[in-house]
């Protein structure tokens, strides 16, 4: 059981991609504060009654007056809205008319004093909480309206959000605030909306959140839900990285393996239906790939020397010596070995010489694609990377033996690819 100081305390993941959307010194929202409501049942209710909107005391100098309730249009928004960002977080959304049960609140407003304002997230003015004589948290009833201004020359947008438009963004946006994500670095004209969607700068009809929204909800909920296995106030504590996995056990099991093929035939990560399908055929791995459309895409229908060379490229970052081509060309072309058993066989041997740059070459790539692929659990990202193949075997080429990626920046690439 946390204790409200605990709750309260600034917290960090020592990643400025992720720290710059946390401000513990501002009085407005404690980032990750949802993890602290006891029993939750990993559920947040909302509403779009707005009977008591108007009477609340919201944190705040500006003023919510003629409050009205969503039109259809924005309730489906919303809705598809919250899906999202269920699916980001593993936090469930629930809706009630219970103006008592409801911690979030959607409605449309004039809000006074800020005509410029696109949307406006306000907690409640005192948040409400119980605590036991230890200072343990017993009870918390985090409560915050979502108001769109009705006085906004975007006011079109704001009535009418689809994705694509100002109207959809500014509801992200305002949910971002929900969960716990500030204007970056406490200023909504720092960085851009390619970055982070709680900027003001650049495009602002993104339907998704931005790769350092990502990053930091990571961090905040871990990807399973309130005080989950990971997380603010979890099981195992706060990650950059999600470790959940659309991997099979079978598949988890032979990552190595699998990844290994891979990253020597292909020069890319494993996808996570390939892997998935592969740890259940194992023996006819190696075979498939060189009768594989990737595989004539890449080197064509015969086997060539330049298969040879790229898989050199593909694992030590340089090209095969004369010698060892021919030598390779012959032994394939012979029948003494397959091209994906020459594949593998490259970078079983460098791994076998520890303490060789095509060790550590291997090593550092090999841990990267495992990475990849494990840290895929959600769809987007498997379909992000369905459609971004090349560029993810682009940047695998950038990896190299004296230059290890850790894992935090390999979600973090996984989220640029979204």
């Amino acid at each position: 059981m946390a204790t409200v100081a605990e709750a309260l305390a600034p917290k960090y993941s020592g990643d400025t991609r992720a720290d710059m959307l946390f401000n513990w010194s501002s009085d407005f929202f404690y980032s990750g504060i949802l993890n602290y409501i006891p029993n939750s049942n990993n559920t947040i209710y909302y509403s779009f009654n707005t009977n008591n909107v108007s009477r609340v005391p919201w944190h705040g100098s500006v003023a919510l007056n003629n409050v009205e309730g969503f039109n259809n249009q924005q309730k489906v928004a919303t809705q598809e809205a919250l899906n999202y960002v269920s699916d980001i977080t593993g936090i469930h959304f629930q809706y009630t008319d219970d103006v008592n049960q409801a911690n979030l609140f959607f409605g449309n407003a004039d809000i006074v004093g800020s005509s410029n304002t696109m949307g406006l997230t306000l907690p409640y003015l005192t948040q409400d909480y119980k605590a036991d004589k230890y200072g343990n948290v017993t009870y918390y009833h985090p409560m915050s309206v979502i108001a769109l201004n009705k006085s906004n020359h975007f006011a079109y947008d704001l009535m009418n959000p689809v994705k694509g438009n100002d109207g959809y963004a500014t509801i992200l946006h305002e949910l971002g605030h929900f969960l716990g994500l500030q204007h970056p670095n406490n200023n909504p004209n720092s960085s851009n909306t390619e970055w982070t969607i709680m900027s003001y700068v650049g495009d602002r009809t993104r339907s998704t959140f931005s790769p350092c929204d990502l990053f930091a909800l990571q961090w905040l909920y871990g990807g399973d839900g309130l005080a989950g296995n990971y997380g603010i106030n979890s099981t195992y504590g706060t990650s950059l990285v999600s470790y959940n996995t659309a991997l099979n056990q079978n598949a988890q099991q032979h990552i190595t393996e699998i990844s290994v093929a891979y990253l020597s035939y292909f020069g890319r990560p494993a996808d996570v239906s390939g892997a998935n399908y592969w740890a259940e055929n194992l023996g006819n791995m190696l075979p498939s790939f060189s009768q594989s459309d990737e595989s004539k895409n890449l080197f064509g229908s015969e086997f060539s020397k330049d298969q040879i060379n790229q898989f050199y490229l593909n694992l030590f970052n340089r090209n095969a010596d004369d010698a060892g081509l021919d030598y390779w060309y012959n032994e394939v072309t012979s029948g003494n070995i397959s091209a994906g058993n020459l594949a593998v066989s490259l970078a079983t041997s460098a791994l076998s010489q520890t303490n060789t740059a095509d060790f550590f070459s291997v090593y550092n790539k090999l841990s990267a694609c495992e990475t990849f692929t494990w840290i895929m659990d959600r769809q987007d990202e498997q379909i992000a990377y369905a459609n971004n193949v090349n560029s993810v075997r682009a940047k695998l080429q950038t990896i190299g033996s004296t230059n290890p990626v850790n894992d935090a920046d390999i979600s973090f690439y996984l989220d640029t690819l979204l």
